[in-house]
């Protein structure tokens, strides 16, 4: 079956906690021709790490099985062709085992929500959801290899800059990529960066002021807030609430015989896709009612795969990715003049960084002795425990005019997506404000895109030092300017804060989407 597209799909990596509405997310992606879904990459979160990895081969196991019988529907799961997907360069999804907790402190699940198995307790009331054998399929593999050497290895066959990463649990697989190198952060190596997590103005949904990604692992989420990236968007509650499946729409157009778990969702006469995920939003119903009056569910992860999705169609990606992307590919369209100069050379200096890096993390994980607490084994921590014991990719960093290929501070995400740049820390002690993030509301904290102020201390006293400190600096300046401190220039240019999403096409267009791609209904929507 061929699947016509008039663009090149975005190569993504998703790392995620599935996870109900991580698995509608998942869905979704692998049900979109502008994504080319490359890695799966686990992460404690919603449910303990061995329950993301049963849960995401169940998905599997029930897209195998619904494709089996509705052969002809493997046009709406272009993720899933493997015939599309070997002429994109890719072969079976990657998945890979990340962190089973944070780098500080025990591991913190959403079992009051997802239920102690992530799927609102299908293990229990639907057996029969469970694989017999629990092995790869046609469509995936695990692999046992560290994620901080599998990435970077996966991200050679790329462009520079033409990957896309989603971050749909807590930030700690990303912290663990940024930590690959000293110089400068291997996350430069994305294309984009889109991470649902955080309560800006809104109150938490896990305490009062925190959204459970950010209390899951808020060391996680400083590390990658403090950065600024350029090409990283925050997708919090504030924007990601509104945007809802009322559960009487999924009974009218998807499943008319889905209601609760008093009645629990029957195989015969559902389609396999249809009863998987009846059988866990059934639960899932049940868990919201003893919360809100709202009969609907919140599609929180299913929005930052919208968004990319958004951002492959309005072209924002980069006009060297290309729909045959591999080595072998690189190759012919090398013969057929398809790369300028230019890009080729920055690919060759990327490749030569990234393989640098590669092989300093090989060395490391195979001299380390003893794993940091809340680390997977092999996995590489965040944290500098010990510089000698953990030594971390030391290679170039990313060159001065890279951002050639880059991102523009200015750009916008996509048609009908609006971002402000907002400044806050991630507390990560409080007993009561873990995960918060803490805005400055002594003034507005909102900076413009084209800011180019130096993040203001949140503590007074701390701003009264850093005054003195800089008045006395200021003394060694030559009344011409020419004591200026080149690299003190260099930061002021750089704008600070995080890019945090507030506006969206809308909850009716999300909902539109999911319907048709997923369950292939129709809405009537325009």
């Amino acid at each position: 079956m061929e699947h016509t597209v008039g663009f090149s799909p975005v190569p993504c990596i998703i790392d995620t906690d599935p996870g109900v509405d991580d698995v509608i997310a998942l869905l979704l992606a692998l049900a979109s021709p502008e994504l080319l879904v490359l890695a799966i990459t686990l992460t404690h979160g919603n449910t303990p790490l061995d329950a993301t990895l049963t849960n995401t081969r169940k998905m599997f196991w029930m897209l195998e099985k619904h494709l089996e019988e509705n052969p002809e529907e493997i046009a709406r799961w272009p993720g899933l062709d493997m015939d599309l997907r070997s002429s994109l360069g890719a072969g079976k999804i990657l998945i890979l085992m990340g962190s089973d907790g944070p780098a500080e402190g025990d591991a913190v699940f959403a079992k009051y929500f997802h239920g102690t198995d992530g799927l609102s307790n299908v293990d229990v009331r639907h057996p029969e959801l469970t694989p017999p054998e629990m092995e790869d399929n046609d469509f995936y593999y695990v692999s046992d290899r560290a994620l901080t050497v599998a990435l970077p290895e996966l991200m050679l066959d790329y462009p520079p800059s033409t990957i896309a990463y989603l971050a749909l649990g807590p930030l700690t697989s990303l912290a663990r990529l940024h930590a690959l190198s000293e110089d400068h952060s291997f996350l430069h190596h994305f294309a984009l960066i889109l991470a649902m997590g955080g309560a800006v103005d809104v109150p938490g949904n896990t305490t009062p002021v925190a959204e459970f990604n950010t209390y899951a692992d808020p060391w996680a989420a400083q590390t990658i807030i403090s950065l600024s990236l350029p090409h990283f968007y925050l997708v919090p509650l504030d924007i990601t609430t509104p945007h809802t499946l009322p559960f009487d729409l999924y009974t009218s157009l998807v499943d008319p015989h889905f209601f609760d778990t008093s009645a629990p969702s029957q195989a015969n006469g559902k389609s396999p896709l249809v009863h998987f995920t009846s059988s866990f939003l059934e639960g899932t119903r049940e868990t919201i009612r003893r919360f809100s009056t709202a009969d609907v569910m919140e599609m929180h992860d299913p929005a930052v795969v919208w968004a990319l999705i958004d951002w492959s169609r309005d072209g924002q990606s980069l006009d060297i990715r290309t729909i045959n992307s591999r080595s072998s590919a690189m190759r012919r369209r090398i013969e057929e003049g398809g790369f300028t100069q230019s890009i080729l050379e920055r690919r060759r200096s990327s490749d030569l960084r990234l393989r640098a890096r590669l092989e300093k993390e090989r060395e490391r994980l195979s001299s380390v002795t003893e794993v940091p607490a809340g680390v997977q084994a092999g996995e590489s921590g965040y944290e500098d425990y010990e510089a000698d014991e953990q030594s971390q990719f030391s290679g170039e960093g990313i060159e001065e005019g890279e951002e050639e290929y880059g991102w523009a501070d200015d750009e916008r995400l996509a048609p009908g997506w609006e971002w402000n740049r907002r400044e806050f820390e991630v507390e990560t002690t409080g007993t009561l404000t873990r995960g918060m993030l803490v805005v400055d509301r002594r003034a507005s904290s909102i900076v413009p895109a084209n800011s180019s102020s130096r993040p203001r201390p949140t503590n007074r006293a701390i701003a009264i030092e850093e005054a003195e400190a800089q008045a006395a600096a200021l003394e060694h300046l030559t009344l011409d300017g020419t004591g200026t401190d080149a690299e003190s220039e260099g930061e002021a240019q750089q704008p600070r804060g995080t890019k945090v999403v507030i506006a969206t096409p809308g909850g009716d267009t999300l909902r539109t989407l999911l319907l048709e791609r997923i369950w292939g209904v129709s809405i009537g929507l325009p």
